[in-house]
Formats: structure tokens, C-alpha cells, sequence
């Protein structure tokens, strides 16, 4: 908490030192929009990411072609500034408020900024959210996430774009094409927690007719064993690994590749969603899927960071050299490299990469599309050169309009294609299987736009498939799957004697917290749902505190001021009243007899005249 303050205030800090670099020209000529990538990973963001390094260099070459196109030129000055989140979640903040201090939105009159591409991540995503909502500044992103908890589904949708719908029913058609190939009818599957893989596996459970045995959630603590081990008992024709990121799956790869064929006795077919992994990291005989985009390397090659790339190289080289080349397996012939030979995989450009330029199109084509509405020229229909005022005006709901409407024709790929907001892509799939004999990686197959399976060498297969013959019939029917609820289901209740049912209807307690809590989904986000109830208790608890302090406070107040003012009466050294009294002079005054209390002046005669009497 102290550390998010102190960044936060070294953040407003900066944006008010920013104030300094302003200049109108960029007011009045220029359009800034941001790009929130994943460029590093790992600890101290010292590692390069690849997908995160070609997402940059696609669309810093998809704004060179806007820029380059005469015959639809754009009428004003477009830059494209990226900013690195280090795939995590601080740092997706962090690169929103360096956006917003580097395109100078500090300024008395700042430039159009026109939004954010990106992060592509959903925990990313959902942090920088909550600082650019703030400034009403949307992102794109290239498939729309759940809607987190704690923000309405309507603030959601106004303020996150993506290009194309979720991607989980493609996923689920190829994967199926390919079981199909193999003859795997009964599986157990080993997914991550990431929405997009949530979903491929609960539609692999509810829209096809594999007997699913089991499903396993990737163990974050490596127990590789207790999961090799439940696998094991089943009688199952491989193993399913369905994952967005590869880096979580290293130590299980690492495993397998030591123990299969000796304690584990199982095929593994891998379905990546993103680029990263390598060669040497997949086990032998495993079935790879690795999903790619519609964009060749040599699109992307121009643009890419020749430093990044070759930072990227050598640290797989030193990973290559500390997991693959360990002391029992020293005597590999590769481990005596210094270079790392040049790997297959690394020449695949990521998935996420084609909805990213889309993004970039749709955004500077409704922009466009805004500044030939707003900026015309009096009596004339051509707009005027550069950023009106009307333009910088548009509202939040105009520029919602005009995103979401917009279409464009992009002719970056083989054949032309007319693209807009949640669009149902397609999913490209290259298959690879690592041969057992030479560890060389061999593409076996491909899944294109018409979702079709091409066999390119159906030799590699022959061991990879399943001769079994099974029925149709499954015994195993499993609920839907969802990592938060995957601990095992409470035991029965026990048999209750009817003479104590009052004493065991008393103990038992069945309220349920996240049953009152409207529009939840159990599981994926409990966990903000707990913490909420947390706070808010601990919040309530030390409000009722502060309010018995104040009442104490005001109780006490009360009885010392009451006292105080007694005593005041009591102990006062001379009031006005008694000093009258005391004056010798002023009582021998008329007035102060007849201003005597009639008690006392009865009193007074009463000693005169027994005074009289003593004296006769």
C-alpha cells in the first residue's frame, strides 16, 4: 500500500514536471497513440519475450504503410509511441502513466491521444484499465477478456475494444481434427487458469464426444509426480496440454523429457497460443500445435529490434545450456555449442499479432472518418489540414461511435479482407512432432482458414496412434471445469440419529457469503470477492472503534466540563455577588436590605433583639 502511494505520488510528480515540455504545434498537428506491450518477462524484466517483440514490429511497419499511403493519405500527423508492461501487472501501470507523461496529455492544451493498443494479457489489461478509465482513454485489444469483478459490464464495454471474438471455438475444431486423426477417444487434460484455455476445455467437455478422464490444473509448484501419477491410473490414449504461454510448462516439459518412456507411459499432444517455445525444450515424441498468425516473418523483418533479437537468441542459448545440456545429459553432441543453431520455431510470428495491426487500422481509419466530419472547411467538404478544435472536443461517446462503426480494407496479407470490431477469425495451427531418433523437429501437418487438417508426413504418426477400440459409452462425466473449483467435492453428510437432529441442526451452518454477492460466477473472482468482504469488515470494525472513541471522548468532555463549572461556582475567589456581600460599606447600605433574602433579615433581627435583651 505505502509503495503504490509512493509511486503514485512519483507519478503525479512527473506529470507536473511534463507540464514544461508542452508545445501548441503538436496541439494543432498531432495524434499520439499508445501501444502497451510485453516486451520482457521474468524477474527484473531482463528477459526478452518474442511474441511482445514482433507485436512491436509489426505495427511499427503497419504505421510506416498508413503513413507511406499516398492514395489515402491521413490529414494529420500520427505517432506511435510503445511502452513496455514487463508482463506484469505494476507494469502495465506504470506504462500508462509514462504514456500519458510522454504524449505530453498534461498540457494546458494537449495532442489528441487517441488510445491504447493493448496489453494483451487480461490481468495486464484489467490494471491499466483502472488509471486510463480515469482519463476516459479506451484500449484495443485482440480478443475481449471476461468482465473483471468490481466494474460494471457496461463501463467494460465502453471502454475495452478487441478485434476478434474468442478464439476457444477454433481452438476446440483443430484439436478435434487432430484427435480425430489419432483415434484418441479418451483423454485427461492438463490446462492453465487463463480464460481463453477455461474455455477450450469446458467446450471440449460439453461439444464433443471424447470421454474425458480427468483434468488437471498446471500445479505452480512443479508436483509433476502427484500429476504423472493420476495420469497413470487412468486408462486414457494420451494427454491433453492446453495452455496461452509456454514459459509455465517448462519444468513439466523438462520433466517429461527426463522420465517419459521410463515412469511416465503416456503420449502428450501440447496446444500453444503463443510463440516462445523451443526445439530443444519439447520431449521426444510429443505432438506439438502451436498457433500462428497470418503474418510471414518477412512482413515483420524490416522493423524488428536487431538488439532485442539477438538479446533474445543468446538467453536461450544460456537456458538451452543450463536445462538441456544437465550433467546426466552432458553428452549430447548440441550441448558443445556456443551459438544456438538456428531454431524452426522462432521464425513463427505470434497470434496475437494480425488483430494488433487490425487494431491499428480501425483506429487511424476512425479517426480519419472523425476528422473529415469535424474539421470541414466553412462551406466546403474538404476538411482542413491538421487537428481542429471540434476534433479535440469529441466526447467520449462520439469517439465510441466512430471506432465502432468504422471498416477497412486491408490488403496486408495474401488477399484482401474487409475488417471491424469483434470479428470471428480464424485459427492457424502448425503441427510439429519431435522425432525420438535424430531430435530433429519435424512439421507433420496444418490447420488453415478452412479449419481443414492437411497431413504432410503421415509416417511420424504411425507410433503416436491409438489402436485401442472403444465404445462410445463414457463412465466419467465431470462438471464443468474451473480452476477455482477444482478441490475435491465435500464427503456425505452423515447418517443422523432422529433423537439428536435439533443439536445437529443447531451446529451446522449453510450460509453461504457469495450467494448474496448478484452476478458472480464462483472461482474467478473469489478471490476479489473475499478480499472485499475483508476489507469491508475490517473497514466496519474500525469505523464502530472510532465511533466508541468519540463517544467516550464526548461522554468524558461532558462530566469534566460539568464539573469544571460546579466547581468553578464553589471555588471561585470572588464573584461579584460575594464581593458585594463582603463590602461593609454596602451593607450597611438601605438598598442592600431590602435586596437581603427575607430568611436572613428574620435572622438578623432575631440576634438584634436578643442582643437588646442581653443588655437590659
Amino acid at each position: 500500500m505505502t509503495g503504490g502511494l509512493a509511486r503514485l505520488l512519483a507519478a503525479l510528480m512527473s506529470l507536473g514536471m511534463a507540464s514544461a515540455l508542452c508545445s501548441s504545434r503538436d496541439h494543432e498537428t498531432k495524434i499520439i497513440i499508445g501501444a502497451l506491450l510485453s516486451l520482457h518477462n521474468g524477474e527484473n524484466c531482463t528477459q526478452v519475450d518474442l511474441g511482445g517483440m514482433q507485436e512491436m514490429a509489426a505495427l511499427e511497419g503497419t504505421i510506416k504503410a498508413i503513413l507511406k499511403n499516398k492514395a489515402d493519405a491521413v490529414p494529420f500527423d500520427i505517432e506511435l509511441k510503445t511502452f513496455d508492461t514487463c508482463s506484469t501487472e505494476e507494469g502495465a501501470v506504470k506504462g500508462v502513466l509514462k504514456a500519458l507523461v510522454a504524449s505530453k496529455q498534461t498540457c494546458a492544451t494537449p495532442p489528441l491521444f487517441a488510445g491504447f493498443i493493448g496489453p494483451s494479457e487480461p490481468d495486464q489489461l484489467i490494471a491499466a484499465h483502472q488509471v486510463s478509465a480515469v482519463f476516459n482513454i479506451t484500449h484495443s485489444v485482440p480478443v475481449m477478456p471476461p468482465v473483471p469483478p468490481l466494474i460494471s459490464s457496461q463501463q467494460w464495454a465502453n471502454s475495452v475494444y478487441a478485434v476478434s471474438q474468442s478464439a476457444a471455438k477454433h481452438r476446440v475444431q483443430a484439436i478435434m481434427k487432430l484427435l480425430k486423426h489419432l483415434n484418441w477417444k479418451s483423454i485427461a487434460i492438463i490446462s492453465d487458469d487463463s480464460s481463453e484455455s477455461i474455455k477450450s476445455v469446458n467446450m471440449l467437455q460439453t461439444q464433443s464426444n471424447l470421454c474425458i478422464k480427468t483434468i488437471l490444473k498446471m500445479n505452480a509448484g512443479g508436483l509433476f509426480n502427484d500429476i504423472i501419477a493420476q495420469i497413470s491410473t487412468q486408462d486414457i490414449d494420451g494427454v491433453l496440454v492446453v495452455t496461452e504461454r509456454v514459459k509455465r510448462f517448462n519444468r513439466l516439459f523438462r520433466f517429461l523429457e527426463t522420465n517419459l518412456g521410463t515412469h511416465v507411459h503416456a503420449s502428450f499432444l501440447v496446444y500453444v497460443a503463443h510463440v516462445g517455445i523451443a526445439s530443444w525444450q519439447l520431449p521426444h515424441s510429443t505432438i506439438l500445435m502451436q498457433e500462428i498468425s497470418e503474418m510471414d516473418t518477412t512482413a515483420i523483418l524490416p522493423s524488428l529490434n536487431s538488439t532485442l533479437y539477438a538479446k533474445f537468441v543468446q538467453q536461450e542459448l544460456s537456458q538451452f545450456l543450463a536445462d538441456y545440456c544437465q550433467p546426466e545429459m552432458a553428452s549430447r553432441p548440441d550441448c558443445s555449442l556456443t551459438v544456438l543453431r538456428h531454431d524452426l520455431l522462432f521464425d513463427l510470428v505470434d497470434s496475437s499479432v494480425t488483430p494488433l495491426t487490425y487494431s491499428l487500422q480501425l483506429l487511424t481509419s476512425a479517426l480519419r472518418t472523425a476528422h473529415k466530419i469535424k474539421c470541414k472547411r466553412g462551406g466546403s467538404d474538404n476538411p482542413v489540414r491538421g487537428v481542429c478544435p471540434a476534433l479535440l472536443e469529441m466526447s467520449p461517446q462520439e469517439w465510441k461511435a466512430y471506432l465502432t462503426q468504422t471498416t477497412v480494407l486491408s490488403e496486408h496479407f495474401d488477399f484482401p479482407r474487409r475488417i471491424k470490431l469483434n470479428m470471428d477469425l480464424p485459427v492457424l495451427v502448425n503441427i510439429y512432432v519431435k522425432d525420438g531418433n535424430t531430435d530433429k523437429l519435424i512439421q507433420m501437418g496444418e490447420i488453415r482458414e478452412d479449419a481443414e487438417l492437411r497431413v504432410l508426413q503421415e509416417n511420424i504418426l504411425t507410433n503416436l496412434k491409438s489402436t485401442k477400440r472403444r465404445g462410445e459409452a463414457c463412465d466419467v462425466h465431470l462438471e464443468e471445469w474451473h480452476p477455482a473449483t477444482s478441490p475435491p467435492p465435500p464427503p456425505p453428510p452423515p447418517t443422523v440419529d432422529p433423537d439428536s437432529i435439533e443439536d445437529v441442526e443447531s451446529n451446522r451452518v449453510d450460509f453461504d457469503l457469495w450467494g448474496l454477492l448478484p452476478q458472480m460466477r464462483r472461482g474467478d473472482g473469489e478471490d476479489i470477492y473475499e478480499t472485499a468482504v475483508m476489507l469491508s469488515a475490517v473497514g466496519l470494525g474500525m469505523l464502530f472503534f472510532l465511533l466508541v472513541c468519540i463517544y467516550i471522548i464526548y461522554s468524558n468532555f461532558r462530566i469534566s466540563s460539568g464539573k469544571s463549572d460546579s466547581s468553578q461556582d464553589s471555588r471561585s475567589p470572588r464573584s461579584p455577588r460575594r464581593a458585594v456581600r463582603r463590602s461593609p460599606s454596602f451593607r450597611r447600605s438601605p438598598s442592600f436590605r431590602r435586596h437581603r433574602p427575607v430568611a436572613r433579615q428574620q435572622s438578623e433581627r432575631s440576634i438584634r433583639s436578643t442582643g437588646t435583651n442581653a443588655s437590659a
